[in-house]
């Protein structure tokens, strides 16, 4: 059994190690009524929280006033893994595991790229290097300031043109987030406006046809007609320097992708939470009259502040569109198979509302089991599961999942569109009921 404990270090470089029972909370403070006292006076009275998982812990800044960093990121609520370094005013932590048969495990999980893992942060003042104006770790996680292979600038000065970064229309790139086979993603400032945003520019290849590039026109227009607070913002569209984009806002946080790669699986409340956020999203989104067509973990982004936003609607087309696409030919299938439908599988035409219900019903599936209902490649034999076999739900081995948690997967995945809940309004009532019930077990 994996026996975990943190390394308490002082600026002055003491240090203290503390075992951590499984399934137990400590809360990290200057309070002496805190499970573990910390002697520093950048820290809040009740700073934040380690709830001790199986491969791990969560770790909860309890709103301080100076934050909690993990791997040099300001973090709300993430998961901790061995090895992981966390930062609370001048003290540092190191979160470790005695069971090396558990260390190797965890080590060999894919790591989040959104951040990268710096050493944890200094607390102190640092200066501009083109115009020396003082810069702290709050301006490079506020994205008010800027590393450079000669340092750290400011906003100003990154708008400006110091430091060697590519521009782009009224942008400024400064890195990567992430790339696929239709376009790369980055983060960038918008000049005139000195805002982050996220650009994404379609890859101009051989073999990418004009259908992939129709869609990618597509993504920005339909996502420009819908904003709502669980959605991503689509905030312009474009062609500059010869290259098709779409700025995006910018989401400080992890798709639930990288973070079932930490975390294996979601506690049920948890996920229960996103989804009734996505379930929103999603009736804003049927309610004028667009269907997303590819729900996934992958395009589901929680912010630092909680926030679960639906992206990518490369795929997306709208209700009167149904049966009449000139991009999706009759008879052709487009999604992610592990979560979708039996109807989407035959025909993407003829994919509705009730279509993204089963596909965010996998998802939930995921979240809470670690696995998807169907795993598989593309082929007849796991395209045959989908369309005959029942879901195992019941096989899904967790005592938290209440009865009314299993009916959701249950309705959600049926086979058939009229089995399932009928709009995502429906869902949310009983994601509702079943989170109320879950609180209170």
């Amino acid at each position: 059994m994996a026996r975990f404990h943190l390394t308490i270090t002082s600026e002055r470089g003491e240090s203290q190690n503390y075992p951590l029972q499984p399934g137990a909370k400590y809360v990290l403070g200057r309070l002496d009524t805190c499970d573990i006292g910390v002697n520093d006076a950048l820290l809040s009275r009740r700073h934040c929280e380690f709830v001790v998982t199986g491969r791990g812990a969560i770790l909860r800044d309890l709103q301080s006033q100076n934050g909690t960093y993990l791997n040099g990121a300001r973090i709300q609520e993430e998961v901790v893994l061995p090895g992981d370094h966390v930062q609370i005013g001048r003290t540092r932590i190191l979160f470790s595991c005695t069971d090396d048969t558990a260390t190797s495990t965890t080590s060999t999980l894919p790591r989040p790229t959104l951040f990268k893992e710096d050493p944890p942060p200094r607390m102190g003042l640092r200066p501009c290097s083109s115009c020396g104006a003082e810069l702290t770790n709050h301006d490079l996680l506020g994205h008010t300031a800027f590393q450079t292979e000669d340092g750290t600038i400011c906003l100003k000065c990154f708008c400006e043109g110091e430091g060697d970064f590519a521009s782009f229309g009224r942008y400024r790139l400064y890195r990567k987030l992430g790339s696929g086979g239709m376009a790369t993603v980055y983060m960038a400032i918008h000049l005139p406006l000195r805002k982050p945003v996220a650009i994404k520019v379609f890859k101009e290849l051989e073999g990418v046809g004009e259908k992939a590039l129709q869609r990618f026109l597509r993504e920005g227009r339909t996502g420009a007609r819908l904003t709502h607070p669980n959605i991503v913002q689509y905030l312009d569209a474009g062609t500059e320097q010869g290259k098709h984009y779409i700025a995006m806002e910018y989401v400080d946080g992890l798709d639930t992708r990288q973070r079932l790669f930490r975390a294996g699986f979601f506690q049920v409340l948890d996920a229960l939470l996103i989804v009734r956020q996505v379930a929103d999203a999603l009736h804003f989104a049927h309610e004028h009259g667009a269907v997303h067509r590819d729900i996934k973990p992958e395009n589901i982004i929680i912010s630092r502040q909680g926030d679960a936003k639906l992206t990518d609607f490369g795929l997306a087309k709208f209700l009167n569109e149904i049966g009449g696409s000139d991009i999706t030919e009759s008879g052709s299938w487009v999604g992610t198979l592990a979560y979708t439908p039996p109807e989407q599988l035959l025909d993407s035409r003829s994919a509705d509302r009730r279509s993204d219900i089963y596909a965010l019903a996998a998802t939930f599936f995921e979240y809470i089991s670690g696995k998807v209902p169907f795993p598989g490649e593309f082929n007849r034999t796991t395209v045959l599961r989908i369309q005959n076999e029942p879901p195992p739900i019941d096989a899904i081995d967790c005592q938290a999942i209440t009865p009314q948690t299993r009916e959701i997967l249950r309705k959600g995945l049926a086979k058939k569109p009229d089995d399932r809940y009928q709009t995502a309004a429906d869902l949310i009532l009983a994601i509702d009921a079943a989170r109320d019930v879950t609180a209170i077990g």
